[in-house]
């Protein structure tokens, strides 16, 4: 019989792969604990985080004041998101752990 894992077990072997934004995406798209319209506004939401990154890599000066407001927006969605994974607290841990690699693959974003 196979020993059932929990969660700092799965925490545990998160932590340990290394980061995939697709894996991320994808879990977040499966979560039962977001429902459709949640996951719908947080999809509107990271779209137009998105947007604006890229406004700012095309405008070409970059003024340090705007990427703390972009990266402001940034915290305010994580924490939108970590706040409705509140009953996938794994989920929610690998969000949290891999949160300062996300914002560096969305400063990545082409323009």
């Amino acid at each position: 019989m196979l020993a059932k894992t929990t969660a700092p077990e799965e925490q545990a072997k998160a932590e340990k792969k290394p980061f995939d934004m697709d894996v991320l995406i994808e879990r977040l798209k499966e979560t039962a604990v977001i429902g459709f319209f949640s996951k719908m506004a947080l999809r509107s939401d990271a779209l137009d985080l998105v947007d604006d990154i890229k406004q700012f890599k095309a405008s070409g000066s970059q003024p340090e004041t705007q990427l703390t407001e972009l990266r402001a927006s940034f915290n305010g969605l994580l924490l939108k998101v970590l706040a409705l994974l509140n009953d996938d607290p794994v989920l929610a841990q690998n969000i949290r752990t891999a949160q300062n690699k996300i914002w560096s693959n969305l400063l990545e974003v082409n323009t």
